[in-house]
């Protein structure tokens, strides 16, 4: 438990100066006249404890002193500080010691604010140029941290739990029904959920809206559904007819085909016959070859010695010229010089460039000088006719007429005689201040182009300043970048270090990958479908990562080996199905799956699919060695349980995959043999009951709870074989990251030719410096002069400036004294020219001579801005002329440097020229060499000409092979030609759509029969199946549509319905399993198709009238190499890979003639070889393809894409139901969103409400008991709403003692002061401070009620003295949580009082029975003086402070706290401590 134990104020409000108020005593009563300041002191409370200034009558200014006079004291700065003691245990405190005490200032201070106000400042932007900065013990923190220690000892600047101000007690008297509802919403904290309730509300009716727009949208579709099944019908018997059109153009293209391939063979041939005598010629032409490298070898050893021979003589030049230093000095000098000349001559240019510039820009000027002088004659013009057109005027009458003139120039020259002497002193002023206002702006512009050439002088010295120090800066990073380049050569040589240790790790890990991949035999068994359908999974696994996780299979190990089987049965189809996170992520896998043509795929949402628990009753039998009764069952029973539950036997890595196998496999039993299976799958599923069971044996025997049976033999390595592809997916991703690795590093030669070309730059990067360090000597330095300039520039406008200045200011006194002569001539005007301005209609003369003179006026102001312009441009063109004489000056110094490095150049190659003169003497030597280099380069020629020898025999045998290779190519083109022909009439097929029947290998013509019969057993099943599961999903859908509105209605309270879609997928597996007979043998042909295509595909089918097999045209186009592969290379590149694609297209074409199935066609047919019987043959085929297809066209064409459309219909009503179900989710989540919310925010209203409505009949009755009415009167709350409180009012009854019911505003001022006060106090119960502060609440109270409402605090503060050290604690918790928590806590720290805990109590009254019931008095006065010694005063009020505020003397112990606040017009206060005293006596 806490206490405010005294007060420190500062300038705050009448409180002047610093003064210590208190020690404040458990109930302490303030004291004082009207305007003596006691309601300042409940501001000084509640502004240190937060409280925003706009509560507390006033800004930040006007809460600091002043002694409100005018010019009177106002202080600057200004503060409050509260000293808070807190009761805590000590840590080594024992049983029954009592706690200590621990004080906590909290301080508020004002100051002037640099900025605005604070931003943490809880009253923003009210105070302009004041600011409040918050401290706790004396240390500086935010608004929040200070708000949030409050709350932590139960003090809510928010809700205000901690005083009360006058108006308080009307206000809450007065408060409406939702007022008050509002009030409860702020105490209980359930306001802060407002918000997001109504969000929730919004959602919750958005998401019904939703599922019942899509209820009605499914009944549209489900009508178009049926219509589209019509179609599709139709389309299908027309299709019949097309295939018989299309066995016979199959017809015509194998006929086609075949000849073509005949011929195509002939020409293979000849090719082939060809290139192997290419082949023998190229073997002798290689024996040439051979000579030849030997001969290049001996070339170019002759080769490297004249290389080392140059490399020798290059060392003698070098040695001859470190002996001529002459020779050396003067070639440096030399460069020097020409590097100089390349410079000089662009500064030359530079400098040109700047005169022509000049030049252009004095053309400019004088341009613009011209233009000033034609406005000037333009204005001269414009006056002449506005004074020609006022002649006009005046003639016609008016104003303006003759006789008017003539009167005002007879008044103006009277109005002049009287005014001659201030005219004239006038005129003569306005011509001097004329004058010196073209002085000073001669001054002025003078002053900016001394300011504008300064400038540019300093812009000169500073740009040669950078030039000097960008030599210096260039020879510095010339420098770092050589470091670099150095750096770099260490870091390439680590690098390829590096590299190569990794290469040679990762080829280690590479091949160990693909050793194992090569151990797994699942690539071996897996089909193609498989394989596609296991690459796609990990290509979407990529594409969403951490949404798709992959396939089933992949996602966990079977516990033991020997299980590996039996799940696989178990799982059956579930076994390829992906596992997603969400429906929305298995929508996205499909639509990708359609877009990219890829084959279906079974996705397991996690959020969507329905798994039921594992039933621990029938795994706890399964553990017992029980599972089932029946027959057999008890014989049984005590054999070794061999039986479990499938998903027991799975390792899953993931917890969250557990769904989708609990979904898989269900309660699934896997055992040991068939007998146990039976016994477990007949016997029932746990405890004896009925239910039967799904289970599979080690075998692969599969019992299902309808009872069929499946079985049969599988070999061994099948067992592993789909459990381990989770492994061959990793060891596949493994492989293709290790070879991204290796392919991403760089090459060896690579690395080493960046290495050396490093060195060769560090070399380049010496050479740089050397020459650089040469220029940084040879630097000028023109930058003094031109500083100097700049600074007499500077000095001289200085020197002007003062007089530009004295004549600004003569001017401007000037200015003065002729508005003064102005003024007193126009009065004289005005007395005489009166009468004359009353009959032109104007208040003065000036207002008719402004309309006259307004136009003088303008051309006036109009020519002196003319001549400014003028002077400017004129003062401009000859400061440009001399700048330009300057800039020619330079060019011209610059010229003669140029030229003077021209003649010196001249004499530095004389000097050279000498020096090497004298050099050759040591000539001879380097001469003897070169006569050495001479022999080499005579042998070399005769190298090559032996080798010119060897070459013309081998051109001959080129010859040779030139025209076997034309042969060969003659071949080549027939052959490519008659392939291509093939090609185009398979291309053609493949647009017609046309299969082409594939050749039966031998001993398939039995078992073709009996497949044909087992497939159309299979198909007349397979059909009556699909009739029946169409006709069973319309009876679904119709109940569907029946079910809709309940289901919407269930939706919208937040039931879920069960989706259909497992029984449909159920039925589906059905109609499979039905057809699986003929599946099974399609299959088994088809396998041997893929096994012996020999590189042409086929497929199998039971279709096409007896025709089994068909070639796959497009696996045969999609074999064959791209047409650009050769435009990738070179041009021998191309040629190869030219040859390559054709000589694989005729190897297909020719794979594809002996693939052909030509038993449809006649022994003429195939026979016909001339180009007559060819063409006959043609005809014959092409005029029955003809008759079939009018016979086809003569049928009514129907909608040929209706099954097409009936599919994407039914998918999108597949889409649509799922949508559907995703909304029912969606709004029945919506629906528990806002019920929790409702939840939380009924709770927290209902809490406070049922505390404060039980707390309220307490308090009232202790406020309104007597003797006379011992049980007082009765007051309680009643909420509007009961199901909704905050929706709602709530209604405050209080029927004092003895009287009726009546409403709260009927009732006296007195009753409702008293009604409002047990509120609060009921208010503060369940939110306690531990304190509150009252500001006169009892004006409205007669002597009797302010005994009771007086009696009352004291109990409550006699309950806070007495509490346990564990109320502070539970004041805390309430003040935190705010909850029934806090309230509990609350009711056991406190000591009674109807289950409230005490408080402190700081009341200001002027009724005398709370000076009777207080522990202490502050009293509070004003304007005593400042009689006394303010030091002495200090050190009294300092002691009386540190000794707990009571000093005896007199009667009751008084301090007086004023310190330093001597003086009028202020506040100050005395502590008397009554707690000396005995109690007073009860009232009765």
């Amino acid at each position: 438990m806490g206490r405010i134990d005294r007060l420190e104020v500062e300038n705050f409000k009448s409180y002047r100066g610093r003064q210590f108020i208190g020690p404040f005593k458990p109930f302490t009563a303030v004291i004082g006249p009207n305007g003596s300041g006691k309601s300042n002191l409940m501001d000084a409370i509640s502004f240190v404890l937060g409280v925003k200034t706009t509560q507390l009558r006033g800004s930040l200014k006007e809460l600091l002193y002043s002694d409100g006079t005018p010019g009177g004291t106002q202080a600057r700065r200004g503060y409050v500080k509260l000293v808070y003691v807190v009761e805590e245990r000590a840590p080594d405190a024992r049983p029954g010691d009592p706690p200590r005490e621990r004080e906590l200032v909290f301080a508020r201070h004002i100051l002037p604010a640099s900025g605005g106000a604070a931003a943490a400042d809880p009253d923003g932007g009210a105070a302009a140029t004041y600011k409040s900065e918050f401290r706790v013990d004396d240390r500086a923190v935010s608004w929040e941290a200070y708000g949030q220690r409050l709350a932590g000892l139960g003090i809510l600047v928010k809700v205000r739990n901690f005083l009360v101000f006058q108006g308080d007690i009307e206000a809450v008297a007065s408060k409406s029904p939702a007022g008050l509802t509002q009030l409860f919403e702020q105490i209980s904290g359930s306001e802060a959920l407002k918000e997001a309730f109504e969000a929730a509300a919004a959602d919750k009716a958005a998401a019904e809206e939703k599922v019942s727009l899509l209820f009605t949208r499914r009944k549209q579709l489900l009508a178009e559904v049926k219509a589209k099944k019509r179609e599709k019908e139709e389309a299908e018997r027309h299709a019949a007819a097309a295939e018989e059109l299309r066995l016979l153009k199959s017809d015509l293209a194998v006929w086609q085909l075949a000849a073509e391939g005949r011929a195509l063979g002939e020409a293979v041939d000849d090719q082939r016959r060809a290139e192997e005598a290419l082949a023998a010629l190229q073997h002798k032409t290689s024996d040439s070859d051979g000579k030849l490298e030997a001969l290049r070898r001996k070339a170019a050893g002759f080769k490297k010695d004249m290389a080392s021979l140059e490399k020798r003589l290059k060392k003698m030049q070098a040695e001859r010229d470190k002996k001529s230093p002459g020779l050396l000095k003067a070639k440096e000098e030399l460069g020097r010089v020409s590097r100089f000349l390349k410079t000089g001559a662009k500064t030359a240019a530079d400098k040109d460039k700047a005169v022509g510039e000049q030049d252009k820009k004095l053309r400019r000027l004088e341009r613009e000088l011209d233009k000033f002088k034609q406005e000037e004659a333009a204005l001269a013009a414009e006056v002449e006719a506005h004074y020609a057109a006022h002649d006009r005027q005046a003639a016609g009458g008016g104003l303006a007429s003759a006789a008017m003139q003539a009167e005002y120039a007879e008044l103006k020259a009277r109005v002049g005689a009287q005014t001659a002497k201030q005219d004239g002193e006038r005129r003569t002023l306005q011509s001097e201040q004329e004058a010196e206002r073209e002085q000073l702006a001669h001054l002025r512009e003078g002053l900016r182009q001394l300011g504008s050439r300064a400038e540019q002088l300093r812009a000169q010295a500073a740009e040669a300043e950078a030039k000097q120090a960008g030599v210096a800066g260039k020879l510095e990073e010339l420098r770092r970048e050589l470091a670099e380049k150095q750096a770099a050569r260490v870091r390439a040589a680590e690098e390829r270090t590096r590299t190569n240790a990794q290469r040679q790790a990762a080829t280690a890990k590479l091949a160990a990958a693909e050793g194992a991949l090569e151990g797994i035999r699942l690539d071996r068994s897996q089909s193609r479908r498989e394989r596609d359908m296991a690459e796609m999974a990990e290509e979407l696994r990529r594409r969403f990562p951490g949404a798709v996780y992959g396939k089933l299979v992949t996602l966990a190990k079977p516990a033991n080996p020997r299980y590996q089987l039996a799940l696989q049965v178990a799982m059956q189809r579930d076994l390829d199905a992906v596992v997603v996170d969400s429906a929305e992520t298995a929508k996205a896998c499909i639509q990708i799956l359609r877009d990219e043509k890829k084959p279906r795929m079974d996705f397991l949402p996690l959020n969507f699919i329905r798994a039921r628990p594992v039933n621990e009753a029938l795994r706890q039998s399964l553990a017992a060695g029980g599972g089932g009764g029946g027959r057999g069952g008890g014989r049984q029973r005590d054999a070794a349980p061999t039986a479990r539950l499938a998903i027991d036997l799975l390792h899953i890595a993931d917890p969250r995959h557990e769904r989708a196998f609990a979904y898989a496999l269900g309660d699934t039993v896997i055992c040991d043999g068939e007998e146990e299976a039976r016994r477990l799958a007949f016997g029932g599923g746990g405890g004896g009951g009925p239910a039967r069971l799904k289970v599979v044996t080690l075998l692969g025997t599969l019992i299902t709870k309808r009872g069929t049976m499946t079985g049969g033999s599988a070999p061994p390595d099948a067992r592993a074989a789909r459990w381990d592809e989770g492994e061959v997916t990793r060891l596949r991703r493994e492989v293709e990251q290790l070879a991204a690795a290796l392919a991403a590093l760089p090459p060896a030669r690579t690395q080493l030719e960046a290495e050396a070309g490093l060195s060769s730059e560090v070399g380049a990067l010496t050479n740089r410096i050397k020459y650089t360090e040469a220029d940084a000597k040879e630097s000028g330095s023109k930058i003094s002069s031109l500083q100097q300039s700049a600074q007499r520039a500077e000095d001289e406008a200085g020197r002007k400036r003062p007089a530009a200045e004295a004549l600004a200011e003569s001017i401007e006194a000037r200015e003065g004294r002729i508005q003064a002569l102005t003024d007193a001539i126009n009065a004289v005007a005005d007395r005489v020219m009166s009468d004359f301005s009353a009959r032109a209609g104007v208040a003065n003369i000036r207002e008719w001579e402004e309309r006259h003179a307004a136009f003088e006026a303008g051309v006036s102001k109009r020519r002196r801005e003319l001549q400014l312009r003028t002077t400017s441009t004129q003062t401009q063109l000859d400061y440009e002329r001399s700048h330009l004489d300057k800039l020619r000056s330079a060019a011209a110094a610059a010229a003669a440097e140029v030229a003077e490095g021209a003649a010196r150049q001249k004499e530095l190659e004389a000097t050279v020229a000498a020096a090497q003169e004298a050099a050759a003497a040591a000539e001879g030597e380097v001469a003897e060499s070169a006569k050495r280099m001479d022999s080499l380069r005579e042998q070399v020629a005769a190298v090559e000409a032996e080798a010119a020898d060897i070459r013309a025999a081998a051109a001959e045998l080129g010859r040779r092979a030139g025209e076997l290779r034309r042969a060969a190519a003659g071949a080549a083109a027939a052959a490519e030609e008659r392939a291509g022909r093939m090609l185009d009439l398979i291309n053609a097929a493949r647009l017609d759509q046309v299969k082409l029947p594939a050749k039966r290998a031998d001993g398939e013509e039995e078992e073709d029969e009996e497949e044909a019969a087992e497939a159309e057993e299979g198909a007349s099943d397979s059909d009556s199946d699909a009739e029946g599961e169409e006709e069973e999903e319309e009876q679904e859908d119709e109940e569907e549509d029946e079910e809709g509105d309940a289901e919407m209605r269930d939706a919208g309270r937040g039931r879920k319905r069960k989706a259909g879609g497992g029984a449909a997928a159920g039925r589906g597996g059905t109609g499979k399993a039905k057809g699986r007979k003929g599946g099974a043998a399609r299959a088994k042909k088809r396998a041997r198709t893929e096994g012996g295509g020999g590189g042409a595909g086929t497929d199998g089918g039971a279709d096409g009238g007896g025709q089994g097999r068909y070639i796959d045209l497009d696996e045969v186009v999609a074999g064959l190499p791209g047409g650009g592969a050769a435009a990738g290379g070179g041009d021998g590149e191309g040629e190869a890979l030219v040859a390559a694609a054709t000589a694989a297209l005729a190897a297909t074409m020719l794979r594809l003639a002996g693939l052909l199935d030509t038993r449809r066609l006649s022994k003429a047919q195939l026979a016909a070889t001339s180009a007559r019987e060819r063409e006959r043959v043609r005809a014959e085929l092409e005029g029955r393809v003809a008759a079939a297809a009018a016979a086809l066209a003569a049928r009514a064409a129907p909608n040929m894409r209706a099954g097409e459309q009936y599919g994407a219909i039914k998918e999108r009503e597949r889409a649509q139901l799922a949508e559907l179900h995703a909304a029912q989710s969606a709004a029945g989540a919506a629906a528990e969103a806002f019920a929790r919310l409702r939840g939380q925010r009924h709770d927290l209203f209902s809490a406070a409400f049922r505390h404060i409505a039980q707390q309220i009949s307490a308090i009232y009755k202790d406020l309104t008991r007597s003797s006379t009415h011992p049980l007082g009167g009765q007051a309680y709350l009643h909420l509007e709403n009961e199901e909704e409180p905050y929706a709602g009012g709530i209604k405050f009854t209080a029927i004092p003692p003895a009287k009726r019911f009546r409403d709260m505003e009927q009732l006296s001022g007195g009753e409702k002061t008293v009604a409002a006060l047990a509120l609060l106090f009921a208010l503060h119960s369940f939110r306690p401070s531990p304190f509150f502060v009252l500001d006169e609440v009892d004006a409205a109270l007669d002597a009797a009620n302010v005994a009771r409402v007086a009696h009352y605090i004291r109990r409550r503060t006699r309950q806070a003295a007495g509490a346990a050290p564990g109320a502070a604690g539970g004041a805390a918790g309430a003040a935190g949580g705010g909850g029934e928590e806090g309230e509990e806590e609350g009711e056991e720290g406190g000591g009674g009082g109807a289950g409230a805990r005490g408080f402190q109590s700081i009341v200001i009254s002027l009724k005398d029975i709370f000076y009777e019931k207080a522990d202490a008095l502050v009293g509070v006065c004003r304007d005593l003086g400042g009689d006394g010694d303010p030091q002495q005063q200090q050190q009294q009020a300092a002691g009386g402070s540190k000794a707990g505020g009571s000093k005896a003397g007199g009667g009751a112990a008084a301090t007086a706290h004023h310190l330093q606040a001597g003086g009028t017009s202020c506040s100050k206060t005395f502590t008397f401590d009554l707690s000396r005293f005995e109690e007073p006596e009860p009232d009765v």
